[in-house]
């Protein structure tokens, strides 16, 4: 709830219900409903203590005039999700991805430690009721700096065109990009600045 009129709604059937074939689809991302919101949320996880945080819309509030801020947002812990050795290992194998020979070597940035998961998945078709009809949603999720992240970035397009469709083809560069634009606004610095 990040104080919106209307929320995504997100879905994943009781494990009760689960069939033969649930655990396998759900870990490429058949069999459940999330948003952009609902996977940042989640990433949030991640970080060293392994705390779900709650996601605020507006992070605060100045006077233009005075510059004074009326508003504030806490960080609101949610709940403990994950050990930290267990983040630790999740954020080493994310920062792998981002080097040679990983799916989200285009979103690397020189002298930026960036963690990725990519992602390429069938989107379930309604009136269809399967993911066969060749809709897909190519991603990329990004957090940076990787062993303490401060940004996490999402980047999705929605049945893209050309002749490589994935994620660490079309969703990673545009998350290198933004990684760049923080640094070039002094958001992030990189170890080679002076």
């Amino acid at each position: 709830d990040i104080s919106l009129p209307s929320k995504a709604k997100a879905y994943i059937a009781n494990p009760s219900q689960w069939s033969g074939r649930t655990l396998p689809t759900i870990a490429f991302g058949q069999e459940l409903l999330v948003s952009a919101l609902h996977l940042c949320t989640a990433a949030t996880a991640l970080s060293p203590r392994g705390e779900l945080i709650a996601p605020h819309l507006i992070l605060s509030r100045s006077s233009p005039v005075s510059g004074e801020k009326s508003y504030q947002r806490e960080r609101m812990v949610i709940s403990q999700v994950l050990e930290p050795s267990v983040t630790e290992r999740i954020r080493e194998g994310m920062y792998r991805a981002s080097l040679s020979g990983g799916t989200g070597i285009q979103a690397s940035v020189e002298g930026v430690a960036l963690g990725v998961k990519t992602g390429t998945a069938q989107l379930f078709n309604e009136e269809t009721k399967s993911y066969e009809d060749g809709t897909i949603l190519v991603s990329t999720l990004g957090m940076v700096p990787i062993d303490n992240p401060q940004y996490i970035l999402y980047v999705a397009a929605g049945n893209p065109k050309g002749a490589s469709l994935y994620g660490s083809n079309v969703a990673a560069p545009a998350v290198g990009a933004i990684v760049r634009t923080l640094i070039s606004q002094g958001k992030l610095i990189a170890s080679d600045t002076p």
